[in-house]
């Protein structure tokens, strides 16, 4: 699930659109991997990581991930000059993003103020 906005507390923004994570889009650029070993297994991030969201037709380069927690559904990293995170979700919390994603996407769609909003899930 792929956070915009970060708040002051880390706090992420979930919003609606197609996406796709498209590391090798990254022509010409030196990619590393960053890997964790979490409690709940191993997160690999590509650094940089490049996300197109299909439906704004935008390609969001993301540099220099920073793990900013994990727990039971997965865990959440933010980037370097950037106000977007990516929550990595464990296998067996898809079912649960999915309804977090769409609730979040319906509180947008009514105008609900302060609300995380959803880009989208690959």
């Amino acid at each position: 699930v792929i956070l915009d906005g970060v708040r002051r507390v880390a706090v992420g923004a979930f919003v609606a659109g197609s996406l796709v994570l498209a590391p090798k889009n990254v022509a010409a650029a030196a990619t590393e991997d960053h890997i964790w070993q979490l409690g709940n297994g191993e997160v690999r991030l590509t650094d940089p990581l490049s996300l197109i969201i299909a439906q704004q037709q935008q390609n969001k380069p993301l540099r220099e991930p920073r793990l900013l927690g994990s727990g039971g559904g997965g865990a959440v990293f933010s980037f370097a000059d950037s106000n977007t995170v990516v929550k990595v979700s464990w296998l067996r919390s898809a079912a649960s993003v999915e309804k977090e994603c769409a609730t979040l996407q319906f509180l947008e769609l009514n105008s609900v103020q302060g609300v995380e909003r959803c880009l989208g899930q690959v």
